[in-house]
């Protein structure tokens, strides 16, 4: 097929010529309150996190600190979802926020539609699954101390708080992962059985049990001596090493100061009136 002839028309160098448009934005704002502006300043925005979209960075993490930050920002006329649509894009850098430009325009009228997004973009269904196999064989770790496995089990639920398991079967994963030692406590300060308690009760015992034991924690690390090793640890051959390298080198600044002070000369008195090495002064014949 032989091609047409086009019309007359502009030169080809204008139609590859760059032209300042408006980028289309996928938030529609909800209507404000007749006679109210909209005015963000410099402090505002520092209370608010920063996410750039980094594998390391955790996006619900970043929402919880967004929320607890935008909570401390009331601007009149606007509600809370309005608010949280104009400020959430200022917390969005780099990646992220390239990521929200590429949304369709007017795509997003609530909140909830970019939380959404933001966790299908940021979250994904596979981590959600790690997460959920890391609860269910959740297990205290050798040396770990309680309050340490009390926080490293919270901690999992604020990073996947979508993970859908119910807070009876929360509180019975923790009491049976924990070691023997552990559990014999728990069942103590719970009268005899942590199964007797109801879930809101089990958890105020762990927290409880946790504070303590953060406690008892931070004034043992006090007491502890140069040389104590702990029993029953897998690093207990290097600690024993440790402590022999620190009594080699006392023993040997302990045989430094020996040798030093053997190899002093002895002092010898002389008499200043007969020079004499048999007395002093004070008790010369001839004075």
């Amino acid at each position: 097929m032989a091609l047409e002839i086009p019309a007359a028309g502009r030169p080809l160098r204008e139609s590859l010529a760059s032209r300042a448009t408006d980028v289309p934005n996928c938030i529609v704002y909800p209507e404000q309150e007749e006679g109210d502006s909209f005015e963000i300043k410099h402090h505002t925005l520092e209370i608010l996190p920063i996410f750039r979209g980094l594998p390391n960075e955790d996006v619900n993490i970043h929402i919880a600190k967004f929320i607890v930050g935008y909570k401390n920002i009331l601007i009149r006329g606007f509600s809370t979802e309005a608010l949280k649509l104009r400020l959430f894009p200022f917390t969005l850098k780099d990646k992220a926020e390239t990521w929200l430009f590429t949304l369709p325009a007017n795509s997003i009228t609530t909140w909830q539609q970019l939380h959404t997004k933001l966790l299908n973009k940021y979250y994904l269904a596979t981590k959600t699954l790690n997460y959920k196999r890391e609860i269910l064989t959740f297990t205290q770790k050798p040396n770990e101390e309680f309050h340490e496995a009390w926080e490293r089990y919270t901690e999992m639920y604020i990073k996947c708080p979508h993970v859908n398991i119910d807070l009876d079967t929360q509180m019975n994963i923790f009491f049976d992962g924990l070691n023997p030692t552990s559990k014999s406590h728990a069942n103590a300060s719970a009268g005899g059985s942590l199964s007797n308690k109801s879930t809101r009760e089990a958890f105020q015992l762990f927290d409880m049990m946790a504070t303590e034991s953060q406690q008892w924690a931070a004034e043992h690390s006090q007491k502890r001596g140069i040389f104590e090793f702990t029993a029953g640890s897998p690093n207990m051959s290097t600690q024993m090493e440790n402590m022999e390298k620190k009594i080699d080198a006392k023993f040997d600044i302990l045989l430094q100061h020996i040798a030093s002070s053997t190899q002093q000369p002895l002092a010898i008195t002389v008499c200043t009136i007969c020079s004499m090495a048999t007395h002093d002064i004070m008790g010369c014949p001839h004075k």
